[in-house]
């Protein structure tokens, strides 16, 4: 089939959909994920489906709309383009960069639909004005407040003396700058110097990390990026090696060897996603609600705390939220 007849066949199905929505516009939502499965049989769906029931609605008197664009960039635009065509009563959006998707393919034909979305950093992403007052058409749940001040916090009462931090670091992803500014900041106040290491492949990880030991780093913090967490288990391998105690958002790093996370706790957020749907549903402006931000979920490595020769505190162990042996 050539490109135009490929073209009159998406736009047929868009409008076809769009007449199902309408039909039900009240009870239709869509959701866009690009690297995390909110598929009707995951874990994460279910927990937004018991949220919904704790507000008093069926999930399944609901008519979904799914588009995974599976980490390809092109087919994120065009799901973006297609979920906002369609015109649902909301749209859900399961990580940051489908987030900005949504936003660029809003702002294209000029879109009023709601966004409820996830992301580490909305306000770094360009898709929230602030915190507090979101504004536009976007509200939803976002990374704790105080992620990178609880990072430097665990890593200076496991190291003492500690004066000089590496964080691994890829610009490309909209939170990191953001993040980097707030690890260093935070570092400001007690005297710890915070020096980003970029890395943006797989490859680049090793020489990283090499370079924050020879440059006589005490600690890793592992920056916000898919490609760390696809990849967390290398890069705790290689902190363990150059012996350099890591802190990471994600707990795929503590396979490796990193001896904290300070990880969204996604359970909790998708389950309460379901007030902010709630609350849009019954006709309140997603721009005027705060984005919520509940604490970060403590894991420790115990065993990596171990082969670094670090002593774990007591009462750092009685903060954690789980303990690794």
């Amino acid at each position: 089939m050539s490109s135009w007849g490929l073209k009159c066949l998406f736009a047929l199905m868009v409008t076809f959909l769009a007449a199902q929505v309408q039909a039900a516009n009240e009870l239709t939502i869509a959701i866009l994920t690009n690297n995390v499965d909110l598929g009707p049989e995951s874990a994460l769906f279910g927990r937004l489906k018991a949220g919904l029931g704790a507000q008093g609605r069926d999930a399944d008197s609901i008519i979904w709309v799914r588009r995974a664009a599976n980490r390809d960039h092109h087919a994120l635009e065009s799901a973006a383009a297609e979920l906002v065509a369609l015109k649902p009563r909301l749209i859900i959006a399961g990580d940051t960069t489908s987030t900005q998707a949504l936003a660029v393919a809003k702002r294209l034909v000029k879109s009023a639909v709601p966004v409820v979305f996830w992301s580490l950093d909305p306000v770094g992403a360009g898709v929230a004005g602030s915190f507090d007052q979101p504004g536009g058409d976007f509200s939803g749940t976002a990374d704790a407040a105080d992620t990178q001040r609880r990072e430097l916090d665990l890593l200076s009462r496991l190291v003492p003396g500690l004066k000089r931090v590496g964080m691994l670091y890829n610009p490309t992803y909209a939170p990191a700058p953001g993040a980097l500014r707030a690890l260093q900041t935070e570092g400001a106040k007690s005297g710890i110097e915070v020096r980003p290491y970029e890395a943006r492949s797989v490859d680049a990880f090793e020489g990283a990390v090499r370079e924050m030991k020879a440059d006589g780093m005490q600690a890793m913090v592992v920056g916000p990026h898919s490609l760390f967490s696809m990849n967390g288990r290398k890069i705790g391998g290689l902190a363990l090696a150059n012996g350099l105690p890591t802190a990471s958002l994600v707990e795929t790093v503590l396979q490796g060897g990193g001896v904290a996370a300070f990880g969204p706790d996604f359970n909790r957020i998708w389950f309460e996603q379901a007030i902010v749907v709630d609350a849009i549903l019954k006709g309140q402006s997603p721009g005027s609600m705060a984005v919520r931000r509940p604490p970060a979920a403590m894991t420790l490595n115990l065993a990596a705390a171990r082969a670094l020769g670090l002593t774990v505190p007591v009462d750092l162990l009685g903060e954690a939220q789980r303990v690794l042996p």
